[in-house]
């Protein structure tokens, strides 16, 4: 009888074992999909709008609205941004999320807090061709403001009276940015830049949307060093703009 009661015991043991690494595995997946997991949707997001001057005249506008879903289960802070990776001379653009901000402002300065598993319906964005044809591509970018990397995005094409189509060709003339250093960046540190143009400009932007760092480029492509010293912790974009007034754009934490 001992000898059965000491197998038994063996047998729970192991059991109990074998659950609890089984829970501890468990618990290490289910950390690593919610690490990875994207906090934001869009919801019927228009990627194309097009139009006529005829019908527009001079002072009609194209406009795209859509909803911004929190997808996971507590509120969270969202903040807004544009980046203008082709733009039609003479045309003008803005965008509203929760308040409106004039063509000046490519950041939104306040968040907007979207409830656990809630939507938000407060994005607008504005295209004035001001009687200019031409195709005009701009993406928006929505993220939460405690981590700029956690972030969902849509490219609108804003087409009057012309080809519709962002070919390959032209993607791949569009500036370029990467981290050639860690990011989060303590110290010093370097971004790498492809221009497609001869010269252009770099600016740094914190979550307000103000600029805290800017930088002449006159090579096609290159690098620029920045010293993590010289700005406050926390969450920034990095923008560049060629000659051709294309943009292109690069989260970056500073510890």
């Amino acid at each position: 009888m001992d000898t059965i009661k000491c197998i038994w015991c063996l047998y729970l043991a192991k059991s109990i074992f074998m659950k609890k690494v089984f829970i501890l595995v468990a618990m290490s997946c289910g950390f690593l999909v919610n690490s990875h997991a994207q906090s934001l949707l869009l919801a019927d997001a228009s990627s194309l709008v097009e139009a006529s001057l005829d019908t527009l005249g001079s002072l009609g506008e194209l406009e795209v609205d859509w909803g911004v879903v929190n997808t996971t289960g507590s509120a969270v802070a969202v903040k807004a941004r544009r980046n203008v990776i082709q733009e039609v001379a003479g045309s003008t653009n803005y965008f509203c999320w929760g308040v409106c901000y004039d063509e000046t402002v490519t950041i939104s300065t306040v968040s907007q807090t979207i409830q656990a598993a809630d939507t938000n319906f407060t994005f607008y964005a504005h295209y004035l061709p001001h009687g200019n044809a031409g195709l005009t591509a701009i993406e928006y970018v929505f993220y939460l403001a405690s981590n700029s990397t956690d972030m969902t995005s849509q490219t609108v094409r804003y087409c009057v009276d012309a080809d519709c189509t962002l070919g390959t060709n032209e993607e791949n003339t569009l500036p370029t940015l990467a981290m050639s250093s860690a990011n989060p960046l303590v110290g010093i540190g370097s971004i790498q830049y492809q221009l497609n143009s001869p010269s252009g400009k770099m600016e740094i932007y914190n979550l307000m949307g103000q600029s805290v760092g800017q930088f002449n480029l006159t090579n096609n492509n290159g690098f620029v060093l920045i010293d993590a010293q010289d700005f406050a912790s926390g969450q920034y974009v990095v923008s560049i703009i060629n000659g051709n007034g294309q943009r292109g754009t690069l989260p970056l934490i500073i510890q």
